[in-house]
């Protein structure tokens, strides 16, 4: 397979992961969408998401889960579950105001949405200093105040 990105000759993370757990090619820095979307450009992203591994595992009711050294919200495990039209928008924070009626964060994805919504395992192994606060405000939409380390064998 090739995962070079669609409009860039050297690749990058968010559209090479699109590229390898969705099976379709994705403009630079775009998590989840197919090559019709634009960097930053929230409304090319309804007509352009495109599904993933995940999707695919939770239509045969495969159990699912994601497990990463890094953010969930992080490029590369987020095109299992996100569509953003920028790689950067991990957080309400980072999404331009006059998107953030329209556009999720990639966290709120992961916590509202399919298939981030299934995934049977949301836990983080580690979690940096600067993560504590993409940490808080998923716990915070899940209704929880703790941490809690749930392992389960699938």
């Amino acid at each position: 397979m090739e995962t070079y990105n669609a409009d860039a000759q050297v690749g990058e993370s968010s559209a090479c992961a699109t590229a390898l757990m969705c099976g379709v090619k994705a403009n630079f820095e775009t998590v989840g969408l197919d090559a019709k979307a634009r960097f930053e450009n929230c409304a090319s992203t309804y007509a352009s998401r495109v599904p993933s591994l995940l999707t695919w595992a939770q239509q045969e009711g495969k159990a699912t889960g994601v497990v990463t050294n890094t953010r969930l919200t992080h490029a590369t495990p987020a095109a299992l579950f996100a569509h953003a039209a920028s790689r950067y928008w991990e957080d309400d924070g980072k999404v331009p105001s006059s998107s953030r009626r329209v556009c999720k964060d990639i966290a709120r994805q992961l916590v509202e949405d399919e298939p981030g919504r299934s995934v049977n395992n949301k836990v983080t192994l580690r979690v940096r200093v600067k993560e504590r606060s993409v940490l808080t405000r998923l716990m915070a939409l899940q209704g929880r105040t703790e941490t809690r380390l749930d392992l389960r064998r699938y």
